[in-house]
């Protein structure tokens, strides 16, 4: 075992020797009795890590009546959560039509977005083709009249 391996290990199993492989012990026991500074240092602090992480702040549990009491100050409301859409409409005690309305409305909007859409992207096709397909001379000499003329005969 080198010592990049070592060191390797020595994240893995840890500064405690007694922790390790048998396999991997008897490798690792000359780099634990070794003088050299970097891995005395590099067991030290794998040490002190270790120490950190069983390091355990142990609570205690809490009473009983305690947690009754908490749970007792939790204000409690009596009205029903679970309500379906539908039940949530009907609690707003607005009238059929406006709740009708709304969604109506709503519909209409996104119809009206998606067709913006549509017409935007019907332009952008057409000034697609028409860099695809002319020059910039053949450009420069069409009106739009000649356009929808061309691209018309181009759909074909």
């Amino acid at each position: 075992m080198n010592k990049d391996e070592f060191l390797g290990y020595l994240e893995i199993y840890g500064a405690n020797i007694a922790c390790w492989p048998d396999d991997k012990r008897t490798l690792a026991s000359p780099f634990f009795q070794s003088k050299d500074d970097d891995i005395r240092l590099r067991i030290q602090e794998e040490a002190e890590f270790e120490a950190v992480l069983n390091m355990s702040d142990v609570h205690e549990p809490i009473d009983m009546a305690l947690e009754a009491r908490l749970i007792d100050l939790v204000p409690h409301t009596a009205t029903n959560n679970k309500l379906s859409v539908w039940g949530r409409l009907k609690a707003l005690s607005a009238p059929k039509w406006a709740s009708a309305g709304l969604i109506s409305a709503a519909l209409m909007s996104g119809v009206g977005v998606g067709y913006a859409q549509a017409a935007e992207q019907a332009e952008l096709n057409a000034i697609n083709d028409m860099l695809a397909y002319a020059s910039v001379e053949e450009l420069s000499e069409l009106d739009s009249s000649a356009w929808s003329q061309l691209n018309g005969a181009s759909d074909d």
